[in-house]
């Protein structure tokens, strides 16, 4: 939730609708969440932080990005295809992306 809640942030428009975001977000995903919650699947929280990596590669805050995108890789390796994306956009990640898969792997 906490991810679709920045992401309804984000949205340029219209100005002061972020509930009314947050809730069509929220009906939008929900059934492709029920099946992962019912089986105990990773899925929505990996999800979830990947909307954060993306909101923070968004806003210019690269720590904050590498952060969700290792925890997201430690958490399901699927992740590496974001991460992997986010280094080649954007160069300056990439050192830190090393740094974070080093801690990752260790």
């Amino acid at each position: 939730m906490s991810g679709l809640a920045r992401l309804a942030r984000t949205a340029p428009y219209p100005k002061g609708g972020e509930k009314g975001r947050f809730v069509v977000l929220t009906l939008l995903a929900l059934p492709a969440c029920l099946s992962s919650a019912r089986n105990g699947q990773i899925n929505m929280t990996k999800a979830a932080l990947m909307a954060h990596a993306a909101v923070d590669l968004a806003a210019a805050r690269p720590w904050a990005a590498t952060a969700s995108l290792a925890i997201g890789i430690a958490l399901k390796p699927v992740a590496l295809v974001m991460a992997a994306l986010a280094a080649v956009t954007r160069m300056r990640l990439a050192w830190r992306l090393a740094i974070a898969g080093a801690f990752v792997f260790l």
